[in-house]
């Protein structure tokens, strides 16, 4: 089930607060973002992109959590090379297109005191038409992907989820390593 919104703060923080009131799964799609985040508090850029939250439960994950996040990465990439993209993933969270940084990936636990509600991942990709500020534009690229057909974009991942969250770790390793933009530093502890 996909909920859509216009403009939310942030696709995680929405999927946080619908974990903790009970929904176990879900993905949350969203136009625009006002507080997107990454990794460390930072901010993510969100305008002309697809911005999306999935809610998953723990007994959907095959491998270990903490494991998740480059799982998601390998599946939000095999997605963007069987468009026709030279996408290349910069381990743990990020994936470039020559040489810039087009999407990044954030994952949570949601916890209920030292129960483990679920996950939620964060994926956010420049599409086609998004305009960088200045401090961003050496840095960031957008995918020449219509922003109008980000739901077909979206289905498509979450075919390749589905595939990947069933996946063995030394597979997802092996993908990881062959399609990393950083050669000879990946060093994974899954």
């Amino acid at each position: 089930k996909i909920i859509k919104y216009p403009t939310l703060p942030s696709t995680n923080t929405k999927a946080k607060e619908l974990l903790l009131s009970g929904v176990r799964e879900g993905v949350l799609l969203a136009d625009k973002q006002t507080a997107g985040r990454g990794r460390l508090g930072r901010s993510f850029f969100s305008e002309n992109g697809l911005f999306t939250s999935i809610i998953l439960a723990p007994d959907q994950i095959s491998f270990a959590p903490s494991f998740l996040t480059s799982a998601v990465a390998v599946a939000v990439c095999r997605t963007l090379r069987e468009m026709g993209f030279a996408i290349g993933i910069k381990w743990v969270n990020d994936l470039y297109l020559e040489g810039k940084k087009v999407c990044g990936i954030l994952t949570e636990a949601v916890m209920n005191g030292n129960e483990i509600l679920g996950y939620v991942v964060g994926i956010g990709i420049n599409l086609d038409g998004a305009k960088f500020p200045e401090e961003l534009a050496e840095i960031a690229t957008a995918i020449p992907f219509p922003c109008e057909k980000k739901e077909e974009l979206l289905w498509n991942i979450l075919q390749n989820l589905d595939i990947v969250l069933h996946e063995s770790t030394d597979s997802l390793v092996g993908y990881l390593t062959e399609n990393s933009v950083v050669k000879g530093v990946l060093t994974l502890c899954p």
